[in-house]
């Protein structure tokens, strides 16, 4: 028998006992229970018999007049959305969606979350968002953390590139149409085939791990031209190329990196997770101070400068929305060195293009 269940009883007890005696103040004495009690005890076995004598759960300690969590999470998305924003206002605007608040509520939430001041608004949508440079050198540098090959992907993939030299030079000497040379292609392709599924492992990887980031909501890539940037240094007869050795090697590090297939995965698993991705412009994101804004070499530095750019841009009133999906900014909002960014919104995106759907989230849709 539970605890619950000879407490029942017990109560069960004292009813029998002032029946029997026929006194209920003798009873409730000998019990050392009050008069109101014992009545509300009668009453209740009445009612429900033995089970009305049992006690109820405990009532959810839930406020009649509590704002909705819906309610709530929009608050707080609007105000890290425009943190210059009064809390009349973010009350007039949250109207207007069809919520019935005051501004008192609004000021409330704020204090509860801790962004009663715009400072504080701003600092939060700091911690929220994190930018990713991609290098050759350093494949991804996100925030503090840096994310490269692994020592086993590094090996397998040196051993593979070696062994497709060796198989270019065989295929050099073999006959064209002969069955020996088409055995080699086969081989060819299939080392490929390997460095690829390398290349994609990490990607994956590396993209589960950004998303998985609890406390980041918002992610920065560089608006990066992989196609310009991997373009030959030939040139034309008339105008020939220089350095072209060397920038054939630089071509071949930053496809083998695979900046946008990362890029492609991260907007995939960061929509399905409701984050979102954005894109600022690369130029001086590796010169340009963070702090300052001077010009100086700092390869760390530019993931920073990314994630502020972005910032930048969420917070200008001029930001617009092109055609292709492109945030702009039109001059009118903010007057920082970094006013030309552009952000890309994330949107589900597979590696194949039929699976582009044609969302543009914000980050009203922000679960924070």
């Amino acid at each position: 028998m539970t605890t619950t269940r000879k407490l029942a009883h017990k109560r069960l007890t004292l009813l029998q006992l002032a029946e029997k005696l026929g006194n209920v103040s003798k009873a409730c004495r000998m019990h050392k229970v009050s008069r109101s009690q014992f009545y509300e005890y009668k009453r209740s076995f009445q009612e429900h018999g033995l089970e009305g004598l049992v006690d109820k759960p405990p009532i959810p300690l839930t406020h009649p007049n509590q704002l909705p969590k819906k309610t709530k999470a929009r608050i707080i998305a609007l105000s890290l959305e425009h943190p210059a924003f009064g809390q009349q206002r973010i009350a007039d605007q949250m109207a207007l969606e069809g919520f019935s608040i005051c501004a008192t509520s609004v000021r409330n939430v704020w204090k509860k979350e801790d962004l009663e001041t715009k400072y504080k608004r701003l600092l939060k949508l700091d911690e929220i968002t994190i930018g990713i440079d991609r290098g050759v050198t350093k494949p991804v540098q996100a925030g503090e953390e840096v994310f490269d090959f692994s020592t086993g992907q590094k090996k397998n993939k040196t051993g593979k590139e070696k062994y497709l030299k060796r198989l270019q030079r065989r295929l050099a000497k073999q006959k064209k149409g002969s069955n020996r040379r088409f055995g080699t292609k086969r081989k060819i392709c299939a080392a490929h085939t390997k460095i690829a599924n390398i290349r994609r492992d990490f990607c994956h990887k590396t993209s589960r791990a950004l998303v998985n980031k609890k406390d980041i909501k918002v992610y920065i890539f560089e608006d990066l031209k992989t196609k310009t940037m991997s373009a030959s240094a030939k040139g034309t007869v008339a105008a020939p190329g220089k350095n072209i050795k060397a920038k054939s090697g630089l071509n071949r590090s930053i496809l083998d990196k695979g900046w946008h297939m990362l890029e492609a995965f991260t907007k995939h698993k960061a929509y399905r997770a409701g984050k979102v991705v954005f894109k600022v412009p690369a130029h001086h994101t590796s010169q340009e101070c963070a702090d300052c804004g001077n010009t100086d070499n700092a390869d760390n530095n530019a993931q920073k400068v990314i994630k502020k750019r972005a910032i930048n841009l969420i917070l200008g009133s001029g930001t617009e929305l092109s055609k292709r999906g492109v945030l702009l900014d039109t001059g009118r909002g903010t007057a920082d060195k970094s006013h030309k960014a552009k952000a890309i919104c994330a949107r589900s995106n597979e590696t194949s293009k039929k699976m582009r759907s044609q969302l543009l989230p914000d980050l009203r849709s922000l679960p924070l």
